[in-house]
């Protein structure tokens, strides 16, 4: 030090010095931060005369009264007489240099805490201690920082300072506070004021150097206080007065570790590693880990991992091992732990909305059930009170008002619906990653999925499986992959099994892909979702071709029967048992509601019958009964000339009409039919049944028409097949309309009788199939007419049916 600094120093030291004997003499008691405030740059020298000023006033009071000096120095007047100011109580912390007690200030009657250098370290070292700490409370004037108020000594000269008293709990003991845990957003909120202060102590030239969750002090109002100055250093051009290792283990940036320089960014390292402690509840080194602690290889187990990604970012920027690549203060820290912050409150705010939006959809699902129940009740209802077609409109009056509560029901069933997938879609866009809202809108998405493949609604069916494909939730792509399970259970044991996948080619559907199960048999069963064609065959047995519709997660167990040439017949088609899907078609005239329909094996004919056929049963009764079924037309009812009435044949000139389905005739006219084939061929045939025309028309799949769900004029006999006039044409002139099971012409040519009643009380019996004179409509495979069974038309006819026993 040369002699210019001494001069300075002594000068300082005696301004100092008459402006604190001016104040003894004008009785005013300033503090040491005062002092310190108006000497600015020579803080040390300033705490240093001061502390002197005091030990010379300790000494002396003890040499008059043998006591604590009181605090005030002479000439102050005081209150307190000959007492001391300070009483020390017990000790409430201890730190590497110094011991703190609760004390109490007996002057402004206050709690204070009174710090202490140990007792073990040198006098001077003990001196330097509360020197600087004094120094630096001096310059931080922070409401988190605890100010220091007085330096003083005590009777045995032992140097003391009183500070701000700050009750509560180290941030190490309340994050281990299983008790009373706290969201991570709170201790977040907490370190942000952590980072702030100490950045406000940086600007001030500060840097503390012992940062660590046991120095920071949680207040039970939520105040914060970082203490233990006593290692700050004073911070000249970016750089310290500091070398040296000091420091806590565990704590200490790596080139605190190794003595060298330290800056801003070593308290950054320190913040770094209090967020490791906050976001993971563990240390990021082993106190004695001093290898990791020199490469800042931190700890990265579970805990680590569980930590979301931003603020893992934040943290491996704080503890970067070189100082230049960390945060270079604390304000830059605690601005990106806001922005994660703001990120939180804003994915909060949207989790509120969703969770809301997913009790508003919950509420309409349950208004939804709430009006389908209702509407059922009231179709039962309805369902009780048939009426006759010639009632009154009085009478019906009552049963309209029925029919339009229903609607009404309907109606308010799928506003409800809608509702709710537009409060879940408002949910998901809210919450996209919210595990409840995700399984909600899985659950609607799948429910709404399968409604609309059940309703053949192409393109819901892609919109929502789009949207659960896009979850990527294993259990819905398991369900909307599909696989079932087929068994096939055959009397006799078929020696060939073929396997045929069922695809639309050219609008309809066709086997494709054919697989050898008896060679290479389906691993433990498992089939994917859809339409299947098997062909089994054996020596001596009729093949049989059926097909077989596997729905989603289905097990599918086929238990049929190879039968005989002469079982089935050979103008017969074999339908085996088995279920299939009834009805269900709303495009179509009077369909059944869709509902699951077993039905026993029986064979079908291939084509209807025909004016040759029914020709021979006429030659076969006596004249007067042949007169009475003769195809006749509709009306007066004479007889068209498509059969003879003398010869009961058809006419030479009419030869083309032998192989045209027979119409004309009466539900009666073909139950006799039947009777007398029956008779003739040794066989108990019979008309179809309901379920039995609609499955042998459109098997188990729910197809639309015979050949698969596209129409085109060309695949049946109608209105439209043809340019010219339309009339009737042979059977099997259409080879598109054949059936899933090989049966032929049923949604074009006649409309055929069957042996169900359409309505009993009104007495109508059932009429099935399309027609050569009618429209598209009548080509659905789930149409039905009623018609009274005495009446006759130009298009219905019939065919015959049968059981293999």
């Amino acid at each position: 030090m040369n002699h210019r600094t001494n001069d300075r120093r002594d000068r300082v030291a005696l301004e100092f010095l008459l402006l604190y004997r001016s104040d003894e003499e004008a009785g005013r008691r300033r503090s040491l931060a005062s002092y310190l405030e108006l000497f600015d740059g020579d803080e040390e020298l300033i705490a240093s005369e001061y502390l002197q000023l005091q030990q010379g006033y300790a000494s002396h009071s003890a040499a008059t009264h043998s006591g604590t000096s009181n605090g005030a120095p002479p000439g102050l007047p005081s209150a307190l007489g000959d007492e001391p100011r300070y009483l020390t109580g017990p000790r409430v912390g201890s730190g590497g240099m110094g011991d703190v007690h609760r004390g109490h200030d007996r002057l402004l009657d206050r709690h204070v805490a009174i710090k202490y250098p140990k007792r073990s370290a040198p006098s001077a070292d003990r001196r330097a201690f509360l020197l600087r700490e004094a120094v630096t409370a001096a310059r931080l004037d922070h409401p988190n920082i605890p100010p220091v108020y007085d330096l003083g000594v005590d009777e045995t000269n032992r140097p003391f300072l009183v500070m701000r008293l700050v009750q509560g709990r180290p941030l190490d003991a309340a994050l281990a506070d299983n008790e009373t845990p706290r969201a991570l957003q709170h201790w977040l909120a907490l370190f942000q004021q952590i980072c702030l202060a100490i950045d406000y102590a940086h600007h001030r030239g500060i840097l503390h150097l012992d940062l660590k969750p046991a120095n920071v002090m949680l207040g039970e109002y939520g105040e914060m206080q970082i203490i233990d100055w006593g290692l700050s250093s004073i911070a000249i051009d970016g750089r310290t007065d500091t070398e040296g290792v000091r420091g806590t283990p565990g704590y200490m940036a790596p080139e605190q570790l190794q003595g060298k320089r330290v800056t801003t960014a070593t308290d950054t390292y320190a913040l770094g590693l209090i967020l490791f402690e906050i976001c993971t509840g563990q240390a990021a080194f082993h106190r004695r880990d001093r290898k990791k602690a020199l490469a800042a290889s931190f700890s990265q187990g579970e805990a680590w991992e569980a930590t979301p990604p931003p603020l893992r970012e934040i943290i491996h920027r704080a503890l970067q091992r070189v100082p230049k690549q960390r945060y270079q203060s604390g304000r830059a820290l605690a601005d990106d732990v806001g922005l994660f912050l703001q990120g939180v409150r804003e994915r909060e705010r949207r989790q509120l909305a969703a969770r809301k939006a997913v009790e508003l959809a919950t509420a309409e699902q349950a208004r939804r059930q709430q009006a389908l129940a209702e509407a059922a009740a009231l179709a039962e209802q309805l369902a009780q009170h048939p009426v006759e077609t010639w009632d009154s409109l009085a009478a019906k009056r009552p049963l309209w008002q029925l029919e339009d509560a229903i609607d009404s029901e309907q109606l308010t069933a799928e506003r409800a619906l809608e509702d709710a997938t537009s409060h879940l879609l408002e949910a998901f866009r809210q919450a996209p990653d919210d595990p409840e809202v995700i399984a909600e809108w899985a659950s609607l998405c799948w429910e709404r999925f399968q409604a609309a493949e059940l309703a053949s609604d192409r393109f819901q069916c892609t919109y929502f499986e789009r949207e659960l494909r896009a979850l990527q939730l294993p259990h819905y792509d398991d369900l909307l992959r599909g696989e079932g399970t087929l068994q096939i259970d055959c009397k006799p044991r078929p020696q060939r099994i073929t396997l045929h996948r069922i695809e639309e080619r050219q609008r309809r559907l066709r086997p494709v892909q054919a697989r050898d199960l008896v060679a290479s048999p389906l691993p433990d069963g498992v089939i994917a979702h859809g339409s299947w064609q098997l062909t089994l065959e054996r020596d001596g047995y009729r093949t049989l071709v059926a097909p077989v519709h596997v729905h989603r997660g289905e097990r599918v167990r086929v238990r049929w029967r190879l039968r005989r040439e002469h079982e089935i017949g050979a103008e017969f088609q074999l339908i085996p048992a088995g279920s299939f899907t009834i009805g269900g078609d709303a495009a179509t005239l009077q369909s059944l509601p869709r509902a699951r329909r077993h039905v026993a094996e029986f064979c079908m004919a291939r084509f209807p019958v025909t004016f040759s056929e029914y020709s021979e049963f006429l030659r076969d009764l006596p004249r007067t009964q042949a007169t009475k079924r003769l195809p006749r037309e509709a009306g007066h009812g004479a007889p068209h000339p498509f059969i003879d009435a003398d010869t009961l044949r058809v006419p030479g000139r009419r030869s083309f009409a032998q192989r045209w389905p027979v119409f004309g005739v009466s539900w009666s006219d073909a139950t006799a039919y039947a009777r007398w084939r029956s008779s003739r061929d040794n066989k108990r045939y019979r008309l179809p049944s309901d379920a039995e025309w609609e499955k042998a028309a459109r098997g188990p799949d729910r197809r639309i028409f015979p050949w698969g769900n596209r129409y085109d004029a060309r695949f049946c006999k109608n209105l439209g097949s043809t340019p010219a006039r339309t009339q009737p044409e042979r059977v099997g002139k259409y080879p598109a309309d054949t059936s899933p099971y090989g049966v032929r012409d049923m949604a074009g040519g006649v409309r055929e009788w069957c042996r169900s009643w359409f309505s009993q009380t009104n007495n109508q019996r059932l009429v099935r199939g399309g027609g050569w004179n009618q429209t598209p409509i009548g080509s659905h495979c789930a149409y039905r007419l009623p018609c009274p069974p005495h009446l006759v038309y130009p298009f219905i006819g019939f065919r015959l049916t049968h059981s293999c026993k």
